[in-house]
């Protein structure tokens, strides 16, 4: 695996051995108060983009970059994990609040 894939890995299984959605997740996650939640959405954001500014244009855009990106794309990946992401964060919050 060369220094790149190793940058780019993602990580699918927490260190207890839960998924990334896993129950304990969730628990974990349950009475979090807004501004630690902020504080972590800003944190994950942080090392996303550092990752995107780790890349070209050129690279972002190539098909089969790396072996895990299969037929797709980094841009598919970046975007999924960013502004589709946070579109989909705000759809919850607004339900939620609708709820309280």
């Amino acid at each position: 695996m060369s220094s790149r894939e190793t940058r780019c890995s993602i990580r699918r299984e927490q260190p207890d051995g839960s998924s990334l959605f896993g129950i304990s997740k969730r628990k974990r996650y349950k009475t979090i108060f807004p501004r630690g939640a902020i504080r972590k959405l800003e944190l994950s954001h942080e090392r996303v983009m550092s990752l995107i500014q780790q890349h070209t244009q050129e690279e972002i855009m190539a098909k089969k970059h790396y072996k895990w990106v299969k037929t797709s794309n980094l841009y598919s990946y970046f975007a999924a994990n960013t502004a589709d992401h946070y579109i989909w964060a705000l759809k919850k919050c607004a339900q939620m609040a609708k709820q309280l």
